[in-house]
């Protein structure tokens, strides 16, 4: 058995002991826990549209056409591939937020654009879950495949930034076409400060001959942009290979970059999260011996157990008054919290204004159609960013209160933040368009007389003896010619001003509802850390009150019932010593650290 298996076990076992001693608490926080590590590690992949996300993907997994490649350009639209036993996939959306299940064939149809219209297929789709039969997958690990990051998508950017705080590691794919673009290195400067291991993936290997220069080029750019990844591993990649019937897997690069995942991330985040529910385990099972060795304390009468209990009554009495130390704590911490939500919507809103800016003045009216669906991209990026950021400064402070309850400290409370309904029904941006208005006499005066006037002219100049039919028709042709472009020009003009008063309105919106929405988020989580860590106090103050009492009652009852009593607590403790000793000996054998080292000589 591994370390980790023998921890899982371990921490099963000191669940369904606790469960069995009535720590019906301390049992669902530790299965919570268990949840957690046989979920296995996460890996979100990243990279500029049209970088072969999906198609890598699908290689990794052995299934060629599982995802669609047209999801390397969906907005908002997170795919997440796990183990099943049977293939199947589940789409959440506004509608369906607990999911709905849905055919592998209707993939397309809920995780990317249109390729006639560049519009989503399907609103209101916030991520696609998909499981299928893998052994890179069947350990627990989940890859997710996120909506293009570069160039002007900067509200997907948002959204896979926000991603990174869940995630084990970043796969981070460019393809072998040129080195990382200006975008790319902006991205990952940021997500330096999210996610500490990073994988680099070059893709299509077979198409670009020179994708080993590339590949030198952009190590030399991490160095300078991004040095904190200078060291970071490379694979290069060609999903096509994989695919073509097993014939050139060996040298498709995908079986090299499989291992790396399986043995590097997994494998660390597997043991990770093991230390990490060794040391729950660790904590239930030293407060159950605790429980038991003081009851025996206490029903032999030991008189320094009550001056110890009555002194720590003492101090429960202290920290349950209202202007306790932790409530001070509590109130400050959440008014520089207020303060550092306050400025990073600030930043983080004026950055989106500004790409929503850039791209209005420079996107034609083709590209402005699609603005929109990037701004919701845009807005619901910054809120899983807030939202991210308040659940991080809540577990932190969860730690450190711990010092006024026990080892264990208060739960952080944590649990998804409602999107304000305002932001989610915004007008659709509608761009006129006077082409097929019908054409009056003064209409056709207006789009044809310019070029009769210049084809009679030159007429009349250098050909007095052309046909006055064929001038006609010159007079025409160049008058039409001269009417498109200026409703071309009038059309982008008219196009920018509509997509202008879209962008005010949409952050007219954003800013009325998300300092609302974050504050009252606030108000709501003070007032639950302030009941679960009175409940905490009092349940505390209870268990030294019964110390008290059963110490009392020991003088009182009669020997037999003593003894009876002492039976009952002996033979709980021995169910709980051992689990208590097994935990210790696993804490003194931690995990040997793995080295994570490149893919490309």
């Amino acid at each position: 058995m591994t370390r980790e298996h023998e921890i899982v076990d371990l921490a099963d076992g000191i669940a369904t002991v606790a469960e069995r001693l009535g720590s019906a608490g301390d049992a669902a926080s530790l299965r919570d826990e268990l949840v957690r590590v046989r979920t296995g590690a996460t890996v979100v992949v990243v990279g500029e549209k049209k970088r072969g996300k999906s198609s890598l993907i699908n290689a990794l997994v052995g299934r060629a056409g599982l995802l669609p490649v047209e999801a390397d350009v969906a907005t908002t639209v997170h795919l997440v591939v796990r183990h099943a036993a049977e293939p199947n996939a589940i789409a959440f959306t506004e509608e369906h937020p607990d999911g709905i299940p849905i055919g592998l064939d209707d993939l397309p149809a809920y995780a990317s654009l249109d390729p006639v219209t560049g519009r989503v297929r399907r609103g209101g789709v916030r991520s696609v879950e998909v499981g299928v039969p893998s052994d890179l997958l069947a350990s627990g690990l989940m890859l997710i495949d996120t909506p293009g990051v570069g160039g002007l998508v900067a509200g997907h950017a948002a959204i896979t930034m926000a991603t990174l705080h869940a995630a084990d590691a970043l796969m981070f794919v460019v393809n072998g076409s040129g080195e990382l673009t200006a975008s790319e290195c902006r991205f990952l400067q940021r997500a330096t400060e999210r996610i500490a291991t990073v994988i680099f993936v070059l893709t299509q290997t077979d198409k670009y001959p020179s994708w080993r220069d590339t590949l030198a080029a952009n190590r030399e750019l991490l160095a300078r942009h991004a040095p904190r990844y200078a060291d970071a591993p490379w694979f290069a990649a060609s999903a096509r290979k994989a695919g073509a019937g097993g014939r050139h897997l060996a040298d498709s690069g995908v079986p090299e970059l499989a291992d790396a995942l399986q043995a590097r991330v997994a494998g660390r985040a597997d043991e990770l999260r093991s230390d990490n529910l060794l040391q729950s385990a660790y904590i239930v099972a030293r407060r159950l011996v605790d429980q038991y060795e003081v009851r025996l304390r206490a029903l032999a009468g030991d008189e320094e157990l009550v001056r110890s209990t009555e002194r720590q009554r003492a101090g429960l009495l202290e920290l349950q008054a209202a202007d306790a130390a932790w409530r001070r704590q509590l109130a400050d911490h959440f008014k520089k919290l207020d303060g550092q939500l306050r400025l990073t919507y600030q930043r983080l809103a004026a950055d989106l204004r500004d790409a929503a800016d850039y791209r209005v003045l420079h996107a034609d009216p083709y590209e402005l159609a699609t603005l929109a669906d990037d701004l919701d991209a845009g807005m619901r990026g910054i809120w899983m960013q807030l939202e991210s950021t308040i659940e991080q400064n809540l577990a932190e402070l969860a730690g450190q209160l711990a010092w006024a309850f026990d080892e264990q400290g208060v739960d952080a409370l944590s649990r998804t933040i409602a999107y304000p309904e305002r932001l989610r029904d915004l007008p659709p941006l509608v761009i006129g368009d006077n082409t097929g208005a019908p054409l009056t006499p003064i209409h056709m005066v207006e789009r044809y007389g310019p070029g009769m006037s210049i084809a009679f002219a030159l007429g009349h100049i250098v050909l007095s003896s052309v046909n006055p039919l064929l001038l006609l028709g010159l007079g025409g042709f160049i008058g039409h010619s001269i009417h498109k472009q200026r409703a071309a020009r009038e059309h982008a003009a008219q196009a920018r001003v509509e997509a202008q008063r879209f962008v005010q309105s949409v952050f007219r919106e954003l800013g009325t509802e998300v300092p609302v929405a974050v504050s009252q988020a606030l108000e709501e989580r003070i007032t639950l850390f302030d009941g679960a860590l009175s409940a905490k106090l009092a349940a505390r103050r209870g268990e030294l009150e019964q110390t008290l009492a059963e110490s009392a009652a020991a003088r009182n009852i009669s020997a037999a019932e003593l003894a009876q009593a002492r039976t009952e607590a002996e033979q709980r403790l021995a169910l709980v010593r051992p689990l208590l000793e097994r935990c210790l000996r696993l804490l003194s054998y931690p995990a040997a650290p793995h080295a994570l080292t490149s893919g490309v000589q």
